[in-house]
């Protein structure tokens, strides 16, 4: 049993977040990538090269935080559509592989799940037994943040480095994080 509760509305509730929260952390994460601010480093390690016929994000980065007791993950960060990419949360899954060594933890959230909310999207639900909760924020030009969180995720690594995969439709973006794991 994993330590996951339910709100008012009998939504799963991970990790409260707020709109101005998600949005002014997705905001300064995008803004440094896309070079409104001074420039974010690169995360250590290469990117890896997308699914074959895959459109590749032109930027993907990834924070990410682990919780290994309770197998919970939260993972944020701005991504930008590669060349003729385009996405839509009504008819495209969505899906974040975690791999490290030895561990691979994976999620799909099928199409049409997430729900718009404002200018954004989100998802709240439990896919498999794992509660999860992800929002996905465009900024216009192809530019976007999202927000990934879980508990109870299966064969979830809990050693660095981990590489990260989104994939949204044929549009995808992987990159090696060291996460902060406790």
């Amino acid at each position: 049993m994993n330590s996951a509760k339910r709100d008012k509305n009998g939504r799963y509730a991970i990790r409260p977040w707020s709109r101005r929260r998600l949005l002014g952390a997705a905001a300064g994460l995008a803004a440094a990538v896309l070079g409104l601010l001074s420039p974010l480093p690169r995360p250590a390690g290469a990117a890896q090269p997308a699914p074959q016929d895959a459109i590749p994000f032109a930027v993907f980065l990834a924070k990410m935080d682990i919780v290994s007791s309770v197998q919970a993950f939260d993972m944020r960060g701005p991504f930008v559509l590669g060349a003729g990419g385009t996405i839509d949360l009504a008819a495209d899954d969505v899906t974040v592989q975690l791999t490290n060594q030895t561990r691979t933890a994976s999620i799909t959230i099928p199409k049409g799940s997430f729900e718009k909310e404002y200018d954004w999207y989100t998802y709240y639900g439990v896919l498999g037994g794992v509660p999860l909760e992800a929002a996905v924020v465009p900024f216009g030009g192809g530019r976007y943040a999202f927000e990934i969180g879980a508990v109870g995720v299966p064969n979830l690594p809990v050693g660095n480095p981990v590489t990260v995969t989104l994939t949204i439709g044929n549009n995808s973006g992987s990159v090696t994080v060291n996460a902060s794991i406790r």
